[in-house]
């Protein structure tokens, strides 16, 4: 037969364990001083997916957040925690040709100094820019050409 006291504590239990649980979704999303939005597309080459390169995003006007993502089969992604806050960037995307058709994961994992296969419009001298935007998916497709 169960006492009065085992009762109230079961019940301080449940209380206890539903309020948590209430309390622990009323604070939202954690989120950063910068109010970063996730960042992700795709990047071709004369109209073929670039295999693999890197993307970087720098703030326009400067500013403190700068973000840079692999490319990878020509997709990209940068998760929210390190990515972009809302505002403009000049993009830059490079691309170094593989020693010897090398393992891919070697090549990420070492300094490469080889040829360059993006034009220098889309690096070093960037004429690509994008906008990263509230409420927007932030999905960027750039399309380069060599010729």
């Amino acid at each position: 037969m169960r006492s009065r006291f085992e009762f109230s504590e079961i019940s301080a239990f449940v209380f206890s364990l539903v309020s948590l649980f209430l309390l622990s979704g009323c604070g939202g999303a954690a989120t950063d001083e910068y109010g970063r939005l996730p960042v992700s597309g795709s990047v071709t080459l004369n109209g073929e997916p670039l295999k693999m390169g890197t993307i970087t995003f720098v703030p326009d006007p400067p500013g403190p957040v700068i973000s840079e993502a692999f490319i990878a089969d020509g997709k990209f992604h940068i998760p929210q925690e390190i990515s972009l806050p809302v505002g403009k960037y000049q993009v830059s995307i490079s691309s170094v040709e593989e020693p010897g058709g090398g393992d891919v994961e070697k090549i990420m994992n070492q300094a490469i100094v080889g040829t360059e296969l993006v034009p220098e419009i889309y690096n070093t001298k960037t004429e690509l820019s994008c906008e990263v935007a509230q409420g927007s998916e932030n999905i960027f497709h750039f399309d380069l050409k060599t010729r």
